[in-house]
């Protein structure tokens, strides 16, 4: 592979992934793995990103749904939030492979649905369904997981079994 920089976007079938290989990639490639989170859908291949920095947005969300699930909690880099803070100190890693691991900001679908309803209401569009598992906080989609007695350093078999 000749590319400097590869995004992925696609929604492979649980337990379909990889689908790339990126056995012969440059080594300084960087990948924005964006599709395919749920549970047991992973994009990149395990080698690869163990070989790799690997920056999640959300930790708690990338290590259920993202290609974090496919890593240790070692193996796994700091927040995007991190490393935009502290640009200076990751400099170095511009020389290596890197992922950004983004499973989407739940806060900003949240305050998507809110200007939607917004929306709806003040034309008099739509019908209102009440959905069950809707977290009160937009940060952390899985907070119900707490009430159901579900660790949050469980590993990934549990945690996949508490989520279907």
């Amino acid at each position: 592979m000749h590319s400097d920089i590869l995004c992925t976007a696609t929604s492979v079938e649980v337990g379909g992934g990889p689908v790339i290989a990126l056995d012969r990639c440059k080594p300084w490639l960087h990948v924005n793995a964006v599709g395919s989170d749920l549970p047991g859908k992973t994009e990149l291949p395990l080698a690869f990103l163990q070989d790799s920095f690997v920056c999640p947005d959300f930790l708690t969300q990338a290590k259920v749904e993202g290609e974090c699930q496919q890593l240790s909690a070692q193996q796994i880099g700091p927040s995007i939030v991190e490393v935009a803070q502290s640009a200076q100190c990751y400099l170095p890693e511009q020389k290596h492979q890197s992922v950004f691991d983004s499973t989407g900001w739940a806060l900003g679908d949240w305050f998507v649905m809110e200007l939607v309803l917004e929306k709806a209401r003040e034309f008099g569009l739509g019908e209102l369904v009440a959905l069950e598992c809707l977290s009160e906080e937009p940060r952390n989609p899985y907070e119900f997981l707490t009430e159901l007695g579900v660790d949050d350093d469980c590993c990934d078999s549990e945690l996949s079994a508490a989520l279907l």
